[in-house]
């Protein structure tokens, strides 16, 4: 009881530590693909861009639990988008979300705004780029910089 308080760990949340999620996410992958017998190998590019956008309020905890479900729920080989929580679609839709979270990046709000918009113009970069009012090329050049061009079609 007296030496709990003998060394004190900070660990920032995970919003903070967004490079940490594929790691995380793959690492209950595979213990809840092998804890319920199932033969699901990963997670698909759009779905790893979602688990990547979302806030995570419950921090590690709802990311494992998000993952669980999905292994469960999944029906294909890959963990797709949908098979994730509705939670998680609910508050990527609301594009106020990352604006009240303190200490975001101007970096990952220009992602955010990026993969939101491609998403929602299922992956043209000409749309996008007319939406968000920056050149297609911006666009090329960061979704490549940030390893999703699976998110572009053309």
């Amino acid at each position: 009881f007296y030496r709990l308080k003998v060394v004190q760990l900070d660990v920032p949340p995970l919003r903070v530590r967004r490079s940490d999620i594929p790691l995380l996410a793959s690492s209950f992958l595979r213990k809840y693909a092998a804890e319920h017998a199932r033969a699901v190998p990963g997670l698909d590019e759009q779905a790893l861009q979602h688990l990547m956008i979302y806030p995570w309020p419950g921090n590690v905890r709802e990311l494992e639990n998000a993952i669980e479900r999905a292994v469960v729920m999944c029906e294909g080989d890959l963990i797709e988008r949908d098979d994730l929580p509705t939670s998680a679609h609910g508050d990527l839709q609301n594009g106020s979300v990352m604006a009240l979270i303190p200490g975001i990046t101007m970096g990952e709000l220009e992602r955010v705004a990026i993969l939101r918009t491609l998403d929602a113009v299922d992956g043209s970069t000409a749309r996008a780029a007319e939406i968000l009012g920056i050149s297609q090329r911006k666009i090329q050049y960061r979704v490549k910089e940030w390893g999703y061009q699976s998110a572009m079609v053309d």
